[in-house]
């Protein structure tokens, strides 16, 4: 019997070419070039996370010093630096990120608290801080996606590594003052004040980049500057002097006040004052360089442009709002435009109560007659006291210090704060709501 026969089949198509492939760094696979200028955040964390994977996974490079340390910044202050921004929170926070570099710390920039959360859920051993609004804190603590809990959320943000970067001086997070970060130690201003965590800031990266110009070469006739970046700070109820204060000084003294206040002049803007708006930064720092002496007007409050004038060598006029008319002398009770600052004396500062003409009149008299005469700058506001701060508070244990403020609160019977715990009742138990007393 005959077999019928197999269809003929085509060949086989030919194998395709080798192609000797040489894998690309994984690093160049997790982290591939961004276009990004050199100025954004999300360029910077690239960089910052390229290197640290580098870092841990090539034990021939290794890592350098603190590299595998991260911070984490939250605040939208560190991101407004890389935009030029120049508030006093700004000011601080670029210093912040200054310290970080010149310590070898690894920082990446969030701007959501779910950003955070990702970044953190990356590496968690290796966080050492979490820095965030004020706000963000209370509101990262009130929500059980966001806040680490023993049984819930567990990969959340343990609120012990959480601080506020806040200005002023109130306890800004649930925990309380040592896990409020301050750029201020308020506590020096006034006796009663109760300490945060000083994390201060440095005026060297600002002042620095300006040459200091000796008295005897400055304007002529004497410029004084005068500190009030906004016109309603010349309104009578904000102001410290009166107009006919720069009338008189004027003719007694022959100065010429300036001023670089934005806004509509307002009524009683002294006559004698010169107001030519706001200046860049550059042209800022060389205005006050070239002034005899920097007037304050009662705002704002705590600005740090007191402590550059000092470290381009000129003196600061502070107006003292608030003292105790029986006993004006007790500086513990007064209360001035840069508060940090009146337990100093001339010639580097010029406390003069609002309102005195007398002593406004004379402290510019004296800072003509008896200039600084060099740079100044107060030794906890060098860069290398912010970095010894920081790294302190990096460094600390912060669980045990959490642990420990728990005991101390349940040995005196305390009872919990409401406010917080009923924005947490219904994601924690009755136990881990303790853990957060404050």
């Amino acid at each position: 019997m005959l077999r019928p026969a197999l269809p003929v089949l085509p060949p086989p198509p030919p194998p395709p070419p080798v192609v000797n492939l040489k894998p690309a760094p994984l690093n160049d696979t997790l982290f591939p070039p961004m276009r990004a200028s050199s100025d954004s955040w999300l360029y910077h964390n690239q960089m910052a996370l390229r290197a640290l994977f580098q870092c841990l996974g090539t034990s021939a490079i290794g890592c350098h010093e603190n590299q595998t340390k991260v911070v984490i910044l939250g605040s939208y202050h560190f991101r407004q630096v890389l935009w030029g921004h120049v508030g006093g929170e700004d000011i601080w926070a670029r210093s912040t990120v200054q310290a970080l570099k010149n310590m070898g710390y690894t920082y990446l920039y969030s701007d959501t608290e779910g950003r955070t959360l990702q970044l953190y859920q990356m590496f968690p051993d290796l966080v050492k801080a979490i820095l965030m609004e004020d706000s963000e804190a209370f509101q990262c603590f009130k929500d059980g996606e966001c806040v680490q809990g023993s049984w819930y959320n567990t990969a959340g943000l343990p609120i012990w590594k959480i601080f506020s970067f806040a200005f002023w001086v109130p306890a800004s997070h649930p925990l309380g003052h040592d896990w409020t970060l301050s750029p201020e130690p308020y506590n020096e201003e006034h006796s009663w004040y109760t300490p945060n965590t000083y994390l201060g800031y440095s005026v060297e990266p600002g002042c620095l980049k300006h040459p200091y110009i000796p008295s005897e070469v400055r304007i002529s006739p004497p410029q004084v500057f005068i500190l009030g970046k906004n016109m309603a700070y010349f309104n009578d109820d904000n102001h410290a002097w009166k107009a006919d204060f720069y009338d008189t000084a004027t003719k007694e003294l022959g100065v010429e006040f300036l001023a670089g206040a934005q806004g509509d002049v307002v009524d009683g803007f002294p006559k004698s004052v010169q107001n030519v708006g706001p200046m860049p930064q550059d042209k800022f720092f060389q205005t006050i360089a070239e002034s005899a002496i920097l007037i304050g007007v009662g705002m704002p409050w705590t600005s740090p442009t007191p402590y550059d004038a000092l470290c381009l060598g000129v003196p600061f006029l502070n107006p003292i709002s608030d003292w105790d008319h029986d006993d004006p002398t007790n500086r513990d009770k007064w209360s001035g435009q840069q508060g940090l600052l009146k337990d100093m004396n001339p010639p580097y500062v010029y406390n003069v109560f609002k309102g005195d003409k007398e002593g406004f009149i004379k402290a510019i008299k004296d800072a003509l007659a008896n200039p600084i005469g060099d740079r100044y700058i107060l030794p906890r506001m060098r860069m290398s006291a912010v970095e010894q701060r920081l790294g302190a508070i990096l460094e600390r244990d912060w669980k045990t210090h959490a642990e420990g403020l728990l005991k101390r609160k349940q040995e005196k019977g305390e009872e919990p704060v409401s406010l917080l715990l009923m924005s947490a009742q219904d994601v924690f138990s009755d136990d881990e709501l303790q853990l957060f007393v404050v």
